[in-house]
C-alpha cells in the first residue's frame, strides 16, 4: 500500500520551491527556496488516496467494459498496449517500481494507439520512485532511467492518433502524457479530459520525431489539472493544420511554466482556462525561433473566464500570434512580478466588445507590447506600454482596473 501521506507532503515541499530562474534548478534548489504562493483555490481534481494498489510485476486486474469494442481481458502491467480502436477501463492503480520488468530509458507505462480509448477510473499510472518529487528534476535529454534516479521509465501514457484519455492520475515520470507525431502526423483528434497530471518534469510534452521539428496533431484537454511539475503544458511547433482547444483546464504550481507552447500559424483556443502561481510565466505562446513555416500569424482566442495570477515572470506572453479576447470573455493577468500580458510588436492583441482584460503588476506595466519584429526576446527594448487605465482610452484595448493590490 502506497500512503497518500507521502504524496500529498511532496506537492507540499514543491508549492513552496517555485522559483523564476531560466536554468533547471538542482533537487537542493528545489527544497531550499521558499514563496509565499497561496493555495489554489476553487474548483480542481484533487489527488485520490491510493487504495487497492498491487505491483504490476504481476498482472493485477483485467480490463472491462460494455462496449462491443472493449478489449478482451488484456494483461495489465507496466508497459502495456491498448490496441487500436479498442476501449479499455482501468481497474486498479498502475504502479511502476525498480522490481517491475521491461525496465527502459524509453519506456513507457501505457500506449495508447490509434483511436483507441483508456479509462482510468480514478486510478494513477504511476511510477514509485526513490524520491517522490525526484521526476521533476529530470533533465536529462534523451532520458536515462539511471541518471535521473527513476525507478523503471521515461513516459507514463503515450497518446497516439485519435486517442481518447480520460478520468485518470498521472505523477513520477519525466513525460507524464507524451505525444511524438511521426513525420506525416496524426489525422485524428487527441482527446484528454477530466485528468489530473502532477510530479512529472513535463505534465503533457509533445515533441515531433521529423528534422524539421514539427507537430503536426489537433488535441482537445478538457476539465483536467497540471500542477507541481516543472512545466505544465510544454509542445514545440505547431504548424497551420494544428488546432489545440482548452476547456476547463488549470497549469498552477509548476516550477517554471504553466503553458508553453511553440505557434506556427496553428490555433489555439482557451476557455476557462487558469494558469497561475507558476515558477515563471503562465502563459507563454512563442513563435519559432527559426524563420516561420507559416506565411500566417498563429491564432489564439480566448473565451469564458481566464487567469494568470501571480505568476514570477509574465502573466500571459505571445510572439507572432493575433491574440482575441472573445466578447464577454475575461482574461484576469493581476499580481505577475513583471507584466500581466507582454506581447511581440509583430502581435495583435484585440479585446472584443463586452471583453476585459484586467491586469496590473509589480513590473513596469499592465500590458506591454515591444521588441523588434518576430522577437521572442526575453526583455523586450522597445514598445508600448499600458496600464490599466491608459488601456480605457485606447481603442485596441478594454481593461478595468479592479484587481487587488499589486504586489
Amino acid at each position: 500500500m502506497i500512503s497518500y501521506s507521502i504524496i500529498s507532503a511532496a506537492i507540499a515541499a514543491l508549492t513552496t520551491t517555485v522559483v523564476a530562474a531560466n536554468h533547471h534548478p538542482t533537487h537542493s534548489q528545489m527544497t531550499s527556496r521558499q514563496t509565499d504562493f497561496p493555495t489554489v483555490t476553487g474548483h480542481h481534481p484533487n489527488l485520490r488516496t491510493y487504495q487497492n494498489t498491487t505491483s504490476s510485476t504481476q498482472a493485477f486486474g483485467k480490463g472491462s467494459s460494455s462496449s462491443d469494442d472493449s478489449c478482451e481481458d488484456p494483461e495489465v502491467l507496466c508497459g502495456m498496449t491498448i490496441p487500436a480502436g479498442k476501449t479499455f477501463n482501468l481497474e486498479k492503480d498502475l504502479v511502476c517500481t525498480t522490481a517491475t520488468a521491461g525496465k527502459g530509458n524509453t519506456a513507457v507505462a501505457i500506449t495508447i494507439e490509434e483511436g483507441a480509448t483508456l479509462n482510468c477510473n480514478g486510478h494513477h499510472v504511476t511510477q514509485l520512485n526513490d524520491e517522490v518529487g525526484k521526476a521533476v528534476e529530470c533533465t536529462d535529454d534523451p532520458v536515462t532511467v539511471t541518471g535521473c534516479g527513476l525507478a523503471w521509465g521515461a513516459s507514463g501514457v503515450e497518446l497516439k492518433s485519435g486517442a481518447r484519455f480520460e478520468n485518470c492520475r498521472v505523477s513520477g515520470w519525466q513525460y507524464g502524457l507524451l505525444i511524438a507525431p511521426p513525420a506525416d502526423g496524426y489525422a485524428d483528434e487527441i482527446k484528454i479530459d477530466n485528468c489530473e497530471v502532477t510530479l512529472n518534469r513535463y505534465g503533457l510534452y509533445a515533441f515531433a520525431q521529423d528534422e524539421l521539428d514539427v507537430l503536426d496533431f489537433s488535441i482537445e484537454i478538457e476539465n483536467s489539472y497540471f500542477h507541481h511539475n516543472y512545466d505544465g503544458i510544454y509542445a514545440s511547433v505547431l504548424p497551420s493544420t494544428s488546432k489545440v482547444k482548452m476547456e476547463d483546464v488549470k497549469s498552477n504550481f509548476n516550477i517554471f511554466d504553466g503553458i508553453r507552447l511553440t505557434l506556427d500559424g496553428s490555433e489555439l483556443t482557451m476557455d476557462d482556462m487558469e494558469a497561475s502561481y507558476n515558477g515563471n510565466d503562465g502563459i507563454n505562446l512563442r513563435a519559432p525561433t527559426s524563420a516561420p513555416l507559416s506565411t500566417s500569424a498563429a491564432k489564439v482566442i480566448l473565451q469564458g473566464a481566464n487567469s494568470v495570477i501571480q505568476n514570477k515572470a509574465d502573466g500571459f506572453r505571445g510572439g507572432r500570434m493575433d491574440v482575441v479576447v472573445s466578447r464577454g470573455a475575461t482574461l484576469n493577468a493581476y499580481n505577475n512580478t513583471r507584466y500581466g500580458v507582454r506581447m511581440a510588436a509583430s502581435s495583435s492583441f484585440t479585446v472584443k466588445k463586452g471583453g476585459k482584460v484586467n491586469s496590473c503588476s509589480s513590473g513596469d506595466s499592465d500590458i506591454y507590447q515591444g521588441g523588434p519584429t518576430g522577437s521572442n526576446a526575453f526583455f523586450p527594448i522597445s514598445g508600448k506600454h499600458y496600464t490599466c487605465d491608459s488601456v480605457k482610452d485606447d481603442d485596441e484595448f478594454e481593461c478595468e482596473n479592479e484587481c487587488p493590490v499589486c504586489l
